[in-house]
């Protein structure tokens, strides 16, 4: 028997130079993202019906035949025009069951599904079907990569984490971890976590911690972290010392909330001076911006939340948004089903794919 503390070993960081300016946002202009671009929007309605009405949407996950909608409780897979397939999993105490979704994956090689339930991550087939659950320890988000094995971020936002990023295989033993150097004690007993901290890019995985500068590539092959890239955002920087004076200090810094990469831009959602704002960097160029991805047949500031393969970017457009709108929306071609829309209509999924 192997124990697993034999399994174990640490992360290797490979820290190289190079990092994106940052530090005079204020001077950044908007650009239209979307005219002349080559980037085709596509509109698809969820099916609403009883059993596939959805709360809030907390993420999108596509394969080449299905879209995957998270909402707080529940996992809905419906057809990539929309129509309604069925649930994956139950809710509930029983041992195919989850009591909660903190996370999930789509491994479309091996068309699999994986959720995680606090301390557990449970694994489904596309056709709905459960294939086992695992003890894993509690996580806030996760991939899966070659027959099985698991990179896990835990909830890094308290300031006492040991961990920013463990291995696992498909036992639930630890195969490498990464210190948090992140270290320290706030006056706010609870800072908001990021929505996501790994991304698939160019066939790969990408990690970004939350509340650093840094982005790394993360090498499943021999379980290391390479870096990437960083962005300097000057004086306006997140320091340890701002967030242990608490959350009206943080509010007076710069920080990535969110980070989305595609084959040709970075995207970073930001918490810049207590406010929101949005970036872009070409990653040719170098180049930064502040996009706009107005959609006017929707009246909607598109966001790339969510990415599928290297050019594809996803959002989603509540309901209650267009009904609100009702009377302003312009003449188009989805016009008519937009004024179908009620109260209980699901959210419309938004893809933009690099032309």
């Amino acid at each position: 028997m192997i124990l697993s503390s034999v399994l174990f070993s640490c992360g290797r960081e490979v820290v190289q130079s190079g990092r994106y300016l940052l530090n005079d946002l204020s001077v950044l202009k908007d650009s239209n993202f979307l005219a002349g671009s080559g980037r085709v929007v596509t509109v698809i309605p969820l099916e609403s019906s009883e059993e596939s009405l959805m709360g809030k949407v907390l993420k999108v996950a596509l394969s080449s035949e299905f879209i995957f909608v998270q909402d707080n409780k529940d996992l809905f897979q419906f057809h990539r025009d929309g129509r309604f397939v069925r649930k994956i999993g139950n809710f509930g105490r029983g041992p195919q069951e989850h009591m909660t979704i903190t996370d999930f994956t789509v491994v479309e090689g091996r068309q699999m599904i994986y959720i995680a339930d606090n301390d557990y991550f449970t694994q489904y087939d596309f056709d709905g079907n459960f294939i086992k659950k695992i003890k894993m320890g509690y996580l806030r988000r996760f991939e899966v990569f070659g027959d099985g094995d698991f990179i896990i971020t835990p909830a890094v936002q308290y300031g006492n984490e040991p961990y920013k990023l463990i291995f696992k295989n498909e036992s639930g033993d630890t195969t490498a971890r990464f210190k948090n150097r992140i270290l320290y004690k706030s006056k706010t007993m609870y800072l908001y976590g990021q929505r996501k901290s790994i991304c698939k890019v160019e066939g790969g995985f990408i990690f970004h911690q939350q509340f650093t500068d840094s982005v790394f590539t993360i090498n499943t092959r021999d379980k290391s972290l390479e870096y990437r890239y960083s962005f300097d955002f000057g004086s306006s920087a997140l320091t340890t010392k701002t967030l242990e004076e608490g959350l009206e200090a943080v509010n007076k810094s710069v920080y990535i909330s969110d980070l989305t990469e595609t084959s040709d831009f970075i995207y970073l959602y930001c918490r810049s001076m207590g406010k929101n704002e949005k970036y872009a960097i070409n990653k040719t160029t170098g180049e930064v911006c502040k996009p706009v991805f107005y959609i006017q047949d929707l009246m909607f500031d598109f966001w790339p939340k969510w990415q599928y393969g290297d050019s594809v970017m996803i959002d989603v457009v509540p309901a209650l948004h267009l009904i609100e709108k009702r009377d302003s929306l312009p003449a188009s071609s989805i016009r008519p089903a937009l004024m179908q829309l009620d109260e209980n209509s699901n959210s419309l999924l938004v893809i933009i794919k690099v032309g």
